[in-house]
């Protein structure tokens, strides 16, 4: 049979085990995982970040050699991204 440690170590303070509430243990438990989820997302969004730097630089890699600097007309419109679609749930 496995011996459960007798101390947790909590923020770099330590508590006797037997001295925590269940419903405490529980919710540490619960952080623990919202944190490991968090975590992922924010591994995901670095990869999509870099994904659409990516994309950015191809996409100036197939545009025409420049014709220098010049002022743009009035009724230009500067190439930005499309807005995204919101749906209100009702």
């Amino acid at each position: 049979m496995e011996q459960q440690p007798e101390f947790a170590d909590i923020d770099g303070i330590r508590y006797k085990i037997a001295d925590i509430p269940q419903l405490a243990i529980d919710l540490f438990s619960k952080v623990g995982k919202a944190q490991n989820q968090i975590d992922s997302m924010a591994a995901s969004i670095d990869a999509m970040q870099i994904g659409i730097k990516e994309m950015r630089s191809n996409a100036m890699a197939l545009l025409p050699p420049p014709v220098g600097n010049i002022e743009m007309p009035e009724d230009a419109a500067p190439i930005e991204a499309a807005p995204e679609e919101t749906s209100e749930a009702h």
